[in-house]
Formats: structure tokens, sequence, C-alpha cells
């Protein structure tokens, strides 16, 4: 499992820093935050038609305005002591390929590029894995689903560093600092396109797979859509995000959705409010294709609260670990949905078309499957030609994708229970 000892850091992060923040203001080179705008519910009277206008906009603000206040002060203290004193950001940009599985070729991006030493080859796929809020680069995590992929297949591999942005104290810092990771990522995209154009016009370019956890799902949409508007040959076709940041981004058209790219699957795993108005994850269908693990509020494998003298109390350790476990493991499905394909096993997160209902999750959890009448979630959910909602049972131990037993059916009724049922 993906915890790590900065839990209490989340618990703090969960409770205080996904909070309105009305007065707090942030200036560097290429963004103003003022008062109120765009990540949210409404657009101010300059409307931003796409993500690009908003990179290149001047006065934008980070609206919180749907969230709760409740720590407010707490917030302003934190953000006083997180003011951004760079006017630049650095980001680190990882190339991995088969033949430098262990050992990556740091790309500066403000470098001209000339990528004739590495291993890099243009017509291969390309896989670009961004992490979140709060999760660090260093995390095993990246390793582990940058290994699957290169054994999978042969790719590419850049792992995007922005840890320096991300893993700070003020959640609006770290959207400031990701639409800017965006506009350095999708740039650097735009230098390689041009440095192959030069070289030979005639190649065949290959894909490009942008794959985002959390913060790191919007960011890939920012990506792309930038992308888009340039108009080049090398072009992202697909986008997987991880259970998408909730917090700031419903109704904000900052939020990736099924139009960033022409194949857009989301993995949704923890929408359920720790406080009110305020989930880790999305639960909104934003994608082609959006799986919806265990109903996607909250994962029964992370419930590890022990049992107390009262029954009703959960202690905050407890309930930000279960949160950050449900948030994080998204992580973990995508990754073994990788390995699992490159054995061609038949044990897979299998998927049923899904209604949001109580009644119909019932009626298909631990349900056998095959193609016929269900599609896999995970690095295989590209090969349907299908959109929609789909509901994905898993096993609550690691791998999680089968065999499901009945005490897995009734965890999953018991949560299910908690979040939909009316």
């Amino acid at each position: 499992m993906l915890i790590k000892s900065f839990e209490i850091i989340c618990l703090l992060l969960i409770f205080v820093n996904y909070c309105s923040c009305q007065n707090e203001k942030y200036n560097n080179n290429s963004i103003t935050y003022n008062s109120s705008k765009i990540i949210g519910n409404s657009l101010s009277n300059n409307s931003l038609q796409s993500k690009n206008d908003i990179l290149s906009y001047k006065n934008v603000k980070i609206d919180c305005s749907r969230v709760s206040g409740i720590a407010d002060g707490i917030l302003s203290w934190f953000s006083y002591l997180q003011k951004s004193t760079s006017s630049s950001l650095k980001v680190f940009i990882k190339l991995y390929t088969r033949n430098n599985s262990l050992s990556h070729i740091l790309i500066n991006p403000d470098d001209n590029i000339n990528l004739n030493l590495s291993y890099f080859n243009i017509e291969r796929k390309s896989v670009f894995i961004i992490h979140g809020f709060m999760t660090p680069a260093t995390e095993s995590w990246m390793d582990h689903m940058k290994n699957a992929y290169l054994e999978y297949e042969d790719v590419n591999v850049f792992v995007i560093d922005w840890t320096e942005h991300s893993f700070v104290w003020n959640y609006y810092k770290a959207i400031e600092n990701s639409l800017e990771v965006g506009k350095i990522v999708s740039n650097l995209i735009a230098k390689i396109t041009r440095y192959y154009l030069t070289i030979n016009n005639n190649k065949t370019w290959g894909k490009i797979h942008l794959i985002g956890h959390s913060l790191g799902a919007h960011i890939c949409g920012i990506i792309a859509d930038d992308i888009k508007m340039s108009n080049g040959k090398w072009t992202v076709t697909r986008i997987t995000g991880l259970d998408p940041a909730q917090p700031c981004f419903v109704g904000s058209n900052l939020t990736l959705n099924k139009y960033d790219a022409p194949f857009v699957d989301v993995i949704h795993t923890n929408g359920r409010q720790i406080i009110p108005g305020i989930a880790l994850g999305a639960v909104d269908d934003i994608g082609t294709i959006d799986f919806y693990v265990n109903g996607g509020y909250f994962q029964p494998s992370c419930n590890k609260t022990p049992i107390m003298l009262f029954k009703m109390l959960k202690t905050i350790i407890d309930l930000s670990r279960e949160a950050f476990c449900s948030h994080m493991i998204a992580i973990d499905y995508f990754t073994e949905s990788i390995k699992i394909a490159s054995v061609k096993s038949k044990q897979k997160f299998w998927s049923f078309k899904w209604d949001g209902t109580y009644k119909t999750a019932e009626n298909i959890i631990g349900n056998d499957c095959s193609d016929n009448d269900c599609i896999v979630m995970g690095i295989e959910a590209d090969k349907y030609s299908i959109q929609g909602k789909f509901f994905v049972s898993t096993a609550m131990s690691y791998p999680y994708h089968g065999p499901i037993v009945t005490n897995d059916i009734n965890e999953i009724l018991n949560q299910l229970e908690v979040d939909i049922k009316h």
C-alpha cells in the first residue's frame, strides 16, 4: 500500500487546505491570482473558452466557493508561510526506455532539445506519468508504473517530477503551479516536435498517452488542450485520469474532460466526502469511459480502522488514512492492469455498464464477465468502442483483480449503503 509517514500532514491538508481562501494573492511572471475567477463554478465576465486561454490570462482567480470555509484563518496562516520566492518552476523530466529502464536521462525543458544521444524514438508510443498534490515523485509507485509499462510495451516513458511545487502546504498554490507545469510539458512536446520536423518530416509519429493521478490528471488535460491548439503532428491520443482531484475543480473548465483527447478513461476510487463539499477524488463522469471501482466513493480494502471502545468514534487519523488510501489506490489498480495485460492473465478488472444506483450494483457485483458483456478497466480499456459509466468490483486484498469472494461482496455492499443507497 502507498501510505507514507506524512499521513498526518495529509490530514491537515484534508481538513484545512481544501478550504476557501478568499483573500490570498499570488503573483508570478505569467499568471496573477486576484479575486474570483476560474477554478470553481463560474467564470468572470471575461469568459474563457479553453484551458489555453486560461494559461495566457493575466487575472485568474482560483474560486473554491463551493468548499467549506471551516478553517479559513488557519489556511491563511499556512498560506502566509508558503509565499513563493521563485519566478519560475523547476520541473524535472526523466526519460526512460527499455534500453535505460533503471537509469533515467534528465531532460531540461528550458534547453534546446537534442535526443540523438538518448534511446528516445519518436516512432514509439510516448507515455507521460504525472503525480499529484503532496505525492512526491520519489515515491515508488511511479517506478512501479514505469517498469510495468516498459514490460508491457516498447515505449518512451517520461516521468514528470514537480515535487517541489506540489508538496506545499497551500492547495491553491499547488493548483497555480499545476497550470505552469502543464504549460512546461506542452512546450517540451512542441520542442521535440519541431526538432524531429527539422530532421525528417516524413517520420511516423508515435502516439502520446498521458497518465495523471489526482491533480496530475487535470494537468494532463491542460497539456492535451494546449497541444491541440498548436496543431502539431505529435498528438495526445489517450489520457488516463487516476481519481482526478475534486477540491476546487467542480464545474471548472480546467477539469479533465472527455474532449481533451480522442480517448479519456477515468478511474474513480474516492468520491466520499470527508467534510461537507470535500472529497479527495471527483465523482462526476468526465471521461469517455468512467470506471467506478466498488462504486467510486470508498475502497473496502482501505477500511482498516480498529475496533474501539465506542463504536461510533473514529479518530481523525483513521479518517485521514482511509481517505488517502482510497485516493491513492487508483494508482495500484491501473499498474496492476498493466501487469496482468503483460502476462495475458484471464483475471482482469472486469466492469459492467452502470446507472449509478445501488440496485444495479447489487445485481452485478461479483458476477462472471467476458468480452461479450463487459469491458476491462485499465491499460486495455482503449480497445473498446463504447462510452459511459462502468462498475468494477475488486477483491479486498492485493492484487485486487479477483476472485471476488462473498466477504468482498458484502463489504462492497456495506460501503455502497453508506454512499449511494437512498
